[in-house]
């Protein structure tokens, strides 16, 4: 439990009063805020999920609810609970299952103190026992956690996945919206697989509201995946470039970025390509034969690179110059995709009039 930062208990009473009532150790006030926004909004209500995950700044927020129908007898003045581990790493199914053990340590006795042991137990060895229940940390494979189902997201939004996979390779703000929390939750998570070379999960945002505490933070990632289940989301164009619509099973492009998401002849090839793996081939298969695909396309951007005189950095690198040359043949739309995608990979020096996204 290296990664573990915080362990806080949310209670919600018989008034419908959302707070935090324990911690270990005292949970950071911002990160507090977001608990309870994220407990009044989602776990603790009764037309969604859970279990949960989201993300702040650098912190993963984990939580698990109590059920329907769940006895709380041990706590008469709540109505129901969530208890949210905030951890350094992203991985949902090892926190998930602890969770879901310390929610009925605390469900069946009402004492923290319980909870505290058993946390105790899982930092001295590793694992937990409580009643039948049994955790053990060294049972979770982080590798296969990052790992989950992507065709059907594919077979979903069709030859538009084409443009989601761009949008993710030229680091563009997606924001994704669904009103079903785990079936966004589920959705969000395997996206970083479009672009599984960056082995980067950090940039998601699995569930924002639109507060301005978290639209700050949004705002300072500058690049990131976020999921909504607030359907304003839908016009607010200055939060994303591109926008699923998991519910409607549509992709739209912001007014800003569709110089940069224009789909040409190499994109319709490759939506083909995506169609046709996902109706045939595993998960895992589409997911390495594409990070062959897109292993192809850097490597004949790196060939394109050139040292350029004058930079006195010693790089090698494209330009947009370059890109438009005849003998190359590239149609414009495409180039442009390709400085876009050697500026996200370090391959060019940025142009003051190349990208679109607001800074």
């Amino acid at each position: 439990m290296e990664h573990f930062i915080s362990l806080s208990i949310v209670e919600k009473d018989a008034h419908g009063d959302v707070m935090v009532t324990w911690s270990y150790p005292t949970v950071d006030p911002e990160v507090g805020s977001v608990i309870v926004q994220h407990a009044k909004s989602y776990i603790l209500s009764e037309a969604h999920t859970k279990s949960s995950f989201t993300k702040h700044k650098a912190t993963w927020l984990y939580s698990q609810a109590t059920e329907k129908g769940t006895n709380l007898s041990a706590l008469p003045r709540v109505e129901s609970f969530a208890i949210y581990l905030c951890a350094k790493d992203f991985f949902p199914e090892k926190y998930s299952a602890l969770l879901k053990i310390l929610t009925f340590a605390y469900a069946t006795t009402g004492s923290p103190i319980d909870v505290l042991e058993g946390l105790l137990g899982v930092f001295n060895e590793g694992k937990i026992k409580i009643a039948e229940m049994t955790w053990v940390a060294s049972q979770f494979n982080h590798k296969k956690s990052l790992l989950t189902p992507i065709n059907y997201i594919i077979q979903l939004l069709g030859p538009q996945i084409v443009v989601v996979w761009s949008a993710l390779l030229i680091k563009k703000r997606v924001a994704v919206y669904c009103e079903k929390l785990g079936e966004l939750l589920a959705c969000i998570r395997a996206l970083p697989q479009l672009v599984i070379h960056r082995q980067d999960w950090n940039l998601l945002r699995p569930v924002v509201l639109l507060s301005e505490l978290q639209l700050e933070d949004l705002k300072t990632a500058g690049v990131y995946v976020a999921g909504f289940i607030d359907p304003r989301i839908k016009g607010r164009e200055d939060l994303y470039d591109l926008l699923i619509d998991v519910s409607s099973a549509t992709v739209e492009v912001s007014a800003t970025a569709k110089a940069d998401l224009t789909v040409g002849s190499y994109h319709k090839e490759l939506a083909t390509w995506f169609n046709e793996a996902s109706g045939r081939d595993p998960d895992h298969i589409v997911v390495k034969a594409l990070r062959k695909r897109t292993a192809e396309l850097l490597e004949k951007l790196r060939g394109l690179c050139k040292d350029h005189e004058g930079t006195g950095d010693g790089r090698s690198y494209v330009t947009q110059q370059q890109l438009a040359d005849p003998e190359l043949a590239f149609a414009p739309h495409f180039a442009r995709f390709l400085y876009n995608v050697a500026l996200s990979e370090g391959m060019a020096e940025e142009s003051q009039t190349t990208s679109s996204t607001p800074s």
